[in-house]
């Protein structure tokens, strides 16, 4: 349907914003962070997975985090 087009494009224009602030602020985990919640609100996997490479990359990761990536 026209609807669902019409999200799928905001969607990838969303996504790419956020890819956008990803590669200008490279040393920065809040779009990174930003961009792991949108995944997961669409039922995206990647978007755990980014949010627990960012916990392990400032020291916040457990053996079972750890695991879980």
């Amino acid at each position: 349907s026209d609807s669902t087009l019409h999200e799928a494009g905001r969607a990838k224009r969303s996504d790419d914003d956020l890819l956008g602030a990803i590669y200008e602020h490279p040393d920065e985990d809040g779009p990174r962070l930003v961009f792991a919640d949108t995944l997961s609100e669409r039922g995206d996997v990647r978007g755990e997975f980014i949010t627990l490479q960012v916990r392990r990359q400032v020291g916040q990761g457990t053996s079972e985090t750890l695991a879980r990536e």
